[in-house]
């Protein structure tokens, strides 16, 4: 190659480099969005956030999403204040769990039908609505040939919702059924592709006292007739900001201790530490508080347990994510991004397992194992653009809930 050519490749990504910074300084930081206070309630989509300022943006995607909703319209409240009475904005998106008010994959594998709901689900739900385990403990605990519960599981319900993007993507491509997975089957793609402002929201709700109530986002839930009071303990949040999604994970900072050092009953406490620098720009590590901008409100008790945008550091070393409660058990072995990337299912609509096989109860980390997904060059397993709500698809034969 000749010296020319040599010089022209080498700072043709020097290039790229110093164009993105170039149009980064028109930037306005997230940061300086969050200080402002203006239009907090909006739900955010900001790529640039995502990549260059995490931490914060996982605070504004929080406080959004947060946001006192409006049930007729199934979105945030512009006139409403942050701790507001009322849902937050994400308990009216539509919920992935078959037989839920608000279903997206139903019994019968039907079209679940338009966005807004007539009678919109509200803050008061029934035991139909919610989990009693967040869907990979649900399906370990499936996998066991016999059932080996060793261990002393917080008490609670979990919740997975969708937002109007995920949804309409879902119901616009016939994907709400495991027959129309089927007909979308793509070997030659190979990836599903959900659009750029997709979310997904996991939520874990505890029984808490009346006491407890002001420190907690709470709701409440009907079970065989009798009406009790849940707090938010712990709520996962993922977009599409990213071509591989951005996950962030929210705690409630009575989480922090495990039952062993006085906390509640059932929790392991945190493995490792917080990482938030918006917060804590000085000493990110170690984080447990919240910003100024959910001071005095409910939402100051909960804390960001960190951020994720790639499989590995700059070093090769994979990375982890994992939330006390949602990934209790496998804390040290969870990354939100590589789990969700083995979110892939096979001509007949069979998803992968959660798991890894072997050791037991060991989440999968680091880059995406091409095993995954092919079969020498064939793809046998179609990604499903790192969402697992699909394993619910039910047959339009089944008579019983699919997952």
């Amino acid at each position: 190659m000749k010296g020319a050519d040599m010089r022209q490749r080498l700072l043709r990504p020097l290039a790229a480099v110093a164009a993105f910074f170039a149009c980064s300084t028109a930037y306005a930081s997230c940061a300086d969005d969050l200080a402002a206070g203006v239009d907090l309630w909006q739900e955010p989509n900001d790529t640039i956030a995502a990549i260059l300022e995490p931490d914060c943006y996982a605070w504004q995607l929080f406080v959004g999403l947060n946001w006192p909703g409006d049930p007729a319209n199934q979105a945030a409240d512009p006139s409403a204040v942050l701790g507001g009475e009322g849902s937050a904005t994400w308990e009216l998106w539509r919920n992935v769990r078959t037989g839920s008010a608000g279903e997206v994959f139903n019994i019968a594998g039907s079209d679940p039908g338009p966005w807004l709901l007539a009678g919109a689900p509200l803050v008061a739900r029934s035991s139909s609505d919610v989990d009693t385990q967040p869907i990979q403990q649900l399906a370990f605990f499936d996998g066991l040939a016999v059932p080996q519960i060793d261990e002393v599981f917080p008490v609670g319900v979990n919740e997975t919702r969708m937002n109007e993007s995920t949804y309409t993507f879902v119901r616009q491509n016939g994907l709400y059924s495991l027959e129309g997975l089927q007909s979308a089957f793509d070997p030659t793609s190979g990836v599903m592709n959900f659009p750029g402002n997709a979310k997904e929201i996991k939520a874990r709700w505890r029984e808490i006292t009346e006491a407890e109530k002001p420190r907690y986002h709470w709701t409440t839930i009907t079970a065989d007739g009798a009406q009790k009071t849940y707090g938010l303990t712990a709520l996962h949040i993922t977009t599409k900001d990213l071509p591989n999604w951005f996950w962030a994970t929210f705690e409630h900072i009575d989480n922090r201790e495990s039952e062993v050092a006085g906390g509640i009953a059932g929790h392991e406490g945190w493995l490792d530490p917080s990482i938030d620098a918006y917060t804590c720009p000085t000493q990110p590590t170690g984080c447990d508080k919240s910003p100024a901008v959910v001071s005095g409100t409910k939402w100051e008790n909960y804390i960001l347990r960190g951020t994720q945008i790639d499989f590995t550091d700059g070093r090769g070393r994979p990375k982890v994510l994992a939330n006390s409660i949602i990934e209790r058990g496998f804390q040290r072995t969870s990354s939100c991004i590589t789990c969700h990337s083995r979110a892939a299912y096979d001509s007949a609509g069979q998803m992968n397992p959660i798991f890894l096989p072997t050791p037991r109860r060991t989440g999968p980390v680091g880059s995406p194992n091409p095993n995954w997904f092919f079969t020498g060059d064939v793809t046998t397993r179609m990604q499903t653009d790192f969402v697992w709500a699909f394993i619910r698809a039910c047959s339009s034969a089944s008579t019983d809930r699919c997952r």
